[in-house]
Order: structure tokens, then sequence, then C-alpha cells
């Protein structure tokens, strides 16, 4: 508590001096040139030390410039540099960066915009975003979460962009209406039938709650006319090993969906099948098996979707983009859901859920 008090104290009198150096950079500058080093640490009462630091980090921002040592530093009238402001999951201390993907390539955008500057930030405890704008002098704020984002009194604040990587939505979360990107959490599992339709299947099974996303599976298989019977959706893993064989003969299943935590009885339940191979893709990427199963006869999967890393590099680069865009245009965007691109990477590609390559 001490050090989160000594950091934000710290924070402050950093913000304070930024204040009153430009301020007085300002009121004193001739034709752009601003006082010496000795006039502003005489005028401000600062430290040498604290002095250069803020300097420094104007300089980097591009709102002041050195010519040379004779010549001094100079105000860049108007010309400085927009900064952007980065929270990762909330901005909680010592918090790791869940989706290194993301920030790949988030961050990666930056090193073809010379006129943006990223800053790494924490939200300040009392949660008042609009105020750490203003105190930082941020042209936009991003926060990075994989789940629910914090209800603000103003959510669609106009610098503000939620760049969410889980699916809200299917947590009962409402998306603001502008500045947000998002996981179209919707179109992976109406492309997930489409796609088993291409690779020839017709049975599709469903092992998973009866949540959002099992509801508009179960209306895409309806949709594409493939036949679907209450049977082929099963929720309870305790029975599961005695219901799969059941249905997998009497519907002739061909085609999966199993939910992570359904996975470990699905596998077990699998193995007493003899030649079962169902097409059987998670979200574009088989590491979700290679880390998670331990069952060394676990049928093998087919996988077809962009792989989940490539989707999140692309989804932090068009949050990027669309932040770029905002500050430019000085006008909210609308939100947008970012689709998970069909690929053929996959398709010929089959893995035991183990993770042993075929």
């Amino acid at each position: 508590m001490k050090h989160k008090m000594k950091t934000c104290h710290s924070s402050c009198k950093k913000n304070e001096l930024r204040e009153r150096f430009l301020r007085y950079a300002i009121e004193h500058a001739q034709e752009g040139r601003i006082p010496t080093v000795a006039e502003f640490r005489r005028a401000l009462g600062v430290t040498n030390y604290m002095l250069l630091n803020c300097m420094k980090e104007l300089e980097k921002e591009g709102v002041i410039y050195k010519k040379s040592r004779k010549e001094g530093t100079f105000l860049s009238n108007g010309s400085s540099k927009s900064v952007v402001g980065l929270v990762i999951e909330q901005g909680r201390e010592n918090e790791y960066v869940n989706n290194p993907s993301w920030l790949s390539g988030f961050c990666g955008e930056f090193s073809h915009q010379c006129d943006y500057l990223l800053r790494m930030i924490q939200i300040p405890s009392d949660g008042d975003l609009p105020a750490l704008i203003r105190r930082l002098g941020l042209d936009a704020l991003v926060i990075l979460s994989n789940g629910p984002f914090r209800k603000e009194k103003k959510p669609c604040d106009s610098k503000i962009v939620y760049a969410l990587t889980g699916m809200a939505e299917n947590c009962g979360i409402e998306l603001p209406e502008y500045n947000t990107v998002s996981v179209d959490s919707e179109h992976w599992i109406r492309e997930y039938v489409k796609a088993g339709i291409k690779s020839g299947k017709r049975n599709f099974a469903i092992i998973a709650p009866e949540d959002a996303l099992s509801s508009v599976m179960i209306g895409e298989i309806k949709k594409q006319g493939l036949p679907w019977n209450e049977e082929c959706h099963l929720t309870d893993c305790r029975t599961l090993k005695k219901k799969l064989p059941e249905i997998v003969s009497k519907y002739n299943i061909d085609a999966i969906r199993c939910t992570g935590k359904y996975q470990p009885d699905f596998s077990a339940a699998a193995e007493k099948i003899q030649n079962f191979h169902p097409f059987f893709p998670y979200f574009g990427t088989e590491s979700v098996y290679r880390k998670q199963q331990e069952n060394k006869s676990a049928p093998a999967c087919s996988f077809i979707f962009e792989h989940l890393d490539d989707f999140y590099t692309r989804q932090g680069k068009i949050t990027a983009q669309k932040v770029f865009e905002m500050i430019r245009s000085g006008k909210e965007f609308s939100s947008i859901k970012i689709k998970l691109a069909f690929s053929q990477q996959y398709q010929h590609l089959s893995i035991n859920l183990n993770g042993d390559e075929k």
C-alpha cells in the first residue's frame, strides 16, 4: 500500500512539474527558444535531475527539440507527437502480458508511424480515466482485456478505446457502441459448421453447456439443412462416457464441438469408439490440445482456421490503426468485431489430442 502511495505521489509530482515547465516555457519563449536549464531551475525551484528528466520526456514526445548546444532548445510549435496510453488487463501491479501476440501486432504498427508515441500506464486506484487522460496529456487510452471490462460512468469517452480479446458478449457483457475492437464470437462458430460441410461432414454433436454459442451453432446447423436432434447436445460430463458412443452410433456423428472443461471426459469416452475420427477444430489453434490433453489414445482431429496467434496479432494491428484514425479525425469510431479468417493451412493437418501430428 505504501509503495502504491509513493508511486502515485511521484507520478503526480512529475505531472505537476511538466505543467509548470510548459507554462513557463510558453510564457518566456523568444522566437520559439525556451529559457536555459539554469533559468528553469531557479524559476521552478527543482533539482537538476528532475528538470532534465522532465525535458527528456518532453523531447521524446516531440514537444520540445534541441538544435545545438549553442542555439539552445525550442518549442515544437504544434508539431508534437501524439501520445497513446496502453493499459494491460486493467493495469494491475505485477500484471502479466497474457496476450503477447496482440501486443506484438499493436506495438508493431507504431514502428510505421513516426508521429505517435506509446506509453505503458496503470489505471489509478480511483479509476478516473478522463482525469488520467488529462493529467498525462494522452490523445488516446487503449485498455486491453481478456474479459469483462469495468463499467465506467462514461464507457464511450471519446479518447478511450477498449480492445477485448475474450468473448465478452457470451459473458453477458454489453459492448459500447463506439471505440471497441473485439472478437466476433458468432462468426467462428458459424464458419465451423460451414467448414465441416466443405469437408463432407453431415452429422454434428455439441459437448458444451447450453450457452449462447451452442444456440448459434444449432441455428447454423439447421440453416444449412443438416439433420439435428436434441440428443446430440451433451451437457453433463458425468454421462458423457455412456452417451457419446450411443449418439455416435445412432446418428453417425462425424463432427464435434467440445468446450474446454469437457475435453478430458470427451477423450476418455472417444477412445472406446472404433474408427472415430471427428472433425474437431477449436477456434483455430491445436496448441489447446497439446497443453490440456494427456490421453494417448484420443482420436485424430482436423484444424482448418487461422492460427489464434495470427488472429490476435491481426486484431492488435487493426486496433492500432483505428486509434491512429481516431486521433487524426478527432472522432470516435464505430465498434468493430474482428472475424477469424478461414485458412487452408490446417486443411490436411490432423493431430491427436495428445499432440502427435499425423
